[in-house]
């Protein structure tokens, strides 16, 4: 189990949230972080970063890669426009 249920009667479910708040504490100081338990705590925020990430870094490939767009000119009102378009329908709209 992931928590240690008392088995005392008289306990209370402050006690039992003190208890089981105690020991993740515990577990997650000595531990390092996960990004899978980050994915599964936390899918929205996630998937979020994963789309935004992803449209603009294509975006910005496209323009330097595909249209040969020097680093100095490259487009940002553009590149922003993905970012944003990446986290509202690809990352929240698609995924919810």
């Amino acid at each position: 189990p992931k928590y240690k249920l008392p088995t005392s009667r008289s306990t209370t479910p402050d006690q039992v949230l003190s208890t089981a708040l105690t020991d993740q504490t515990q577990k997650s100081s000595s531990s390092s972080w996960s990004y899978g338990e980050f994915a599964k705590q936390y899918p929205n925020v996630n998937n979020i970063g994963i789309a935004t990430i992803k449209t603009a870094s294509a975006d910005l490939l496209a323009q330097v890669v595909i249209a040969q767009t020097p680093v100095s000119e490259i487009d940002w009102q553009r590149a922003f426009l993905f970012c944003a378009f990446g986290a509202t329908y690809l990352g929240a709209f698609q995924y919810w």
